[in-house]
């Protein structure tokens, strides 16, 4: 899999924002909503060198253990590759943790 055609790394915090969205609309959220789940993207924050995307799952996916564990993973790996190797995924709900 190729990376996006886009310099991520010059890109404003909201710019990345949109590519990382755009990217999982059309490669991500069609296998979720095909098992009746979803997801949001909460929050996008820098930490140092690397970029924490905090996510939140809806429908069938909240509370699956699969979307904490394995799809949490694979999100990350994808985005990962496809993107920049700087992205974490991480829940939600470790958000008001203190990350950053």
């Amino acid at each position: 899999m190729e990376k996006v055609d886009v310099n991520f790394d010059e890109l404003s915090l909201v710019q990345k924002l949109r590519v990382i969205e755009s990217e999982l609309d059309k490669h991500v959220r069609p296998m979720l909503v095909m098992d009746g789940g979803d997801m949001e993207l909460i929050d996008l924050k820098e930490d140092g060198e690397n970029l924490l995307l905090f996510v939140e799952f809806m429908g069938a996916c909240n509370g699956c253990p699969s979307a904490s564990g394995g799809t949490l993973m694979a999100i990350q790996q994808f985005l990962n590759v496809r993107i920049s190797d700087k992205i974490e995924v991480i829940p939600a709900q470790f958000k008001d943790l203190d990350l950053v």
